[in-house]
């Protein structure tokens, strides 16, 4: 019988959506959030459009938002 150790960081706590990477204490953030455990939110969709996203932009990454009725507007993180 074969077992895998499973590493777990207690350092790793990620806010809004963050995922801890691996073996690691750093936070991968969700688009729009920043800092050490993705505490800060850089962006909401402002209107229809594509936006620069200002922490990723050397990365080719820009913000698509779009509307959809009622009020409710979805945020895509995505490549240019």
């Amino acid at each position: 019988m074969f077992c895998e150790k499973s590493l777990i960081n207690k350092n790793c706590q990620c806010l809004n959506g963050g995922t801890c990477e691996e073996n690691s204490s750093t936070c991968q953030c969700k688009g729009g959030f920043a800092g050490k455990y993705c505490e800060i939110e850089y962006f909401r969709c402002p209107a229809n459009g594509r936006f620069m996203d200002q922490y990723n932009c050397e990365k080719g990454k820009y913000f698509e938002c779009i509307h959809y009725g009622q009020g409710s507007i979805v945020l895509i993180c995505d490549y240019r």
